[in-house]
């Protein structure tokens, strides 16, 4: 763990390898030598950081703002299926995100970043291009597109996009990184407003989403020249080997897989637990951005605060307070209600997401191979994240038993 008081300590660049690729470690560049915190120049890293800010924003920020089309889809283009069905595809697309987290790791280590990030954002806005083209009550054509396609993209992109900021910040990587990681709570803020807009308002379903698709290729295509690659540094003679069994990586590890059973419980139903429960559908349209409002405080002033306190030190405390304000979703029938459980919800959200990878860059060694612990790590974190939507829809029944949903929620965020 990184404390700003510590005196900063000239090392020589160090790089790892792995099955004939490897990665380099944030080090001394050259023009360097006065203990600065940017090692590739300050401005290529805070270029970087808004390129990657803005390939997160319109690929993650899509999952954020999923409880749009749960909604959408529930009442008008999927009418005959369950939500329990419907969430499916959510779960599925969030499932892929992080389960090909390995493949993202490994390009990454390799220094293919650029390749993975082009590739994931073409697989992306493709997916989301051909779901415009998909007929009412066609489930397994939206599940494919939507759910496969869009989710897969997404998955090849987000380590390297996220991870790729690491290279260009010393002191202050928990910070850019959690700024980087905000960009999926603002997506989801002005994703959900315009799909709201576009998908109920006369544009309509075909081509509100082809629009937003061309809104979501130009912010790919900026974010692609604005990111800085750093060239990698000679191989090291004697790289250090990576382990994936340490105990408190896997400890970190199952208890964000068993948290992510519930987590997105709140993002995909608030939009229908507010029009069922008789909030004014304007409102209840804004609920979700409300919550990834919250979400962006809570993707960067914890982050900040690990720089300081300990990465692990702060995400306990917010994890924790999050599986407790999940049961407050019980008690925001009402639009005062519904506003402040958002916000707080939100907050905490954000929080325990963006300090995760943080968390798993402290606990990773130097000279270890960072994209593959990371890539690892968010395996079962996709698993809980495919089978937890559909559980709590299951639980939530035809009737809507929002009790018991918001129960499961909760407790498995604090197991």
């Amino acid at each position: 763990m990184e404390h700003p008081s510590q005196p900063k300590v000239l090392e020589k660049p160090r790089a790892s390898v792995s099955s004939g690729s490897y990665v380099s470690t944030p080090t001394m560049s050259d023009g360097d030598n006065d203990g600065d915190d940017y090692p590739e120049g300050r401005w290529r890293a805070w270029c970087t950081v808004l390129g990657a800010w803005l390939i997160v924003c319109c690929s993650v920020g899509m999952t954020s703002a999923f409880g749009v089309y749960q909604d959408f889809y529930s009442q008008t283009w999927l009418s005959t299926m369950s939500a329990s069905s419907i969430s499916w595809i959510g779960g599925v697309q969030i499932f892929l995100e992080l389960i090909l987290g390995p493949l993202g790791g490994k390009l990454f280590d390799a220094g293919y970043i650029r390749t993975a990030n082009i590739a994931g954002c073409l697989l992306f806005t493709f997916s989301m291009l051909m779901l415009s083209f998909i007929k009412p009550e066609q489930y397994y054509q939206v599940f494919l597109t939507q759910g496969v396609g869009m989710g897969a993209g997404i998955g090849i992109l987000y380590v390297p996009a996220s991870a790729v900021v690491s290279h260009h910040f010393r002191s202050r990587r928990a910070l850019a990184m959690g700024l980087v990681d905000s960009g999926a709570a603002i997506g989801g803020i002005f994703l959900s407003i315009m799909l709201n807009n576009l998908l109920h308002g006369p544009t309509g379903f075909v081509w509100g989403t082809r629009i937003t698709a061309a809104v979501i290729l130009a912010c790919f295509a900026l974010g692609n020249v604005l990111i800085s690659v750093p060239a990698r540094p000679p191989r090291s003679p004697t790289p250090r080997a990576t382990t994936l069994t340490d105990a408190p990586y896997v400890l970190t590890v199952l208890w964000a897989a068993a948290a992510s059973l519930g987590m997105y419980f709140p993002a995909f139903y608030i939009q229908l637990f507010a029009r069922r429960h008789g909030i004014d559908h304007t409102l209840a349209f804004y609920g979700l951005a409300v919550m990834n409002a919250a979400s962006v405080l809570g993707r960067v002033v914890p982050n900040w605060l690990a720089d300081r306190w300990g990465r692990l030190e702060v995400l306990a405390p917010c994890a924790t307070l999050g599986g407790l304000v999940g049961f407050a979703m019980l008690g925001c029938t009402s639009p005062a209600g519904l506003v402040l459980f958002a916000i707080l919800y939100g907050f905490f959200f954000g929080a325990s997401v963006a300090l995760y990878l943080p968390v798993i860059d402290a606990l990773t060694a130097a000279g270890a191979d960072k994209g593959c612990r990371m890539g690892m790590a968010l395996v079962p974190v996709g698993v809980a994240c495919l089978v937890g939507p559909p559980i709590s829809g299951a639980i939530l029944g035809s009737s809507y038993r929002w009790w018991q949903g918001v129960v499961f929620a909760s407790v498995s965020r604090n197991l």
